[in-house]
């Protein structure tokens, strides 16, 4: 997972650098990990949160049920990053 978060953080960064005005739509996030910094510098992990596409079991749920959910996937996947029609899941642990 970690080059497609840094994948994200170098598109993230250039946009800065390139003095973008407006949002830039990337296909994730760029960290997922919560951690709590003590005083003393020491690390503990919260948990993580993930962003993504929903899965085919998710999309059960939207026309053709599941029958339709391995297509219905595969049109999610297909759309272009920042397309309002993407579906999306929030997840953590």
């Amino acid at each position: 997972m970690i080059p497609t978060q840094q994948s994200i953080l170098s598109i993230l960064r250039n946009a800065e650098l390139e003095g973008y005005q407006s949002p830039v739509a990337v296909g994730g996030l760029p960290v997922s990990m919560i951690r709590h910094v003590g005083g003393d510098g020491t690390e503990t992990l919260i948990g993580n949160i993930h962003i993504r596409r929903c899965s085919g079991e998710i999309l059960e749920n939207v026309p053709g049920g599941w029958d339709a959910k391995e297509e219905n996937e595969k049109i999610n996947n297909a759309l272009e990053v920042g397309d309002p029609g993407i579906v999306w899941s929030v997840g953590c642990k």
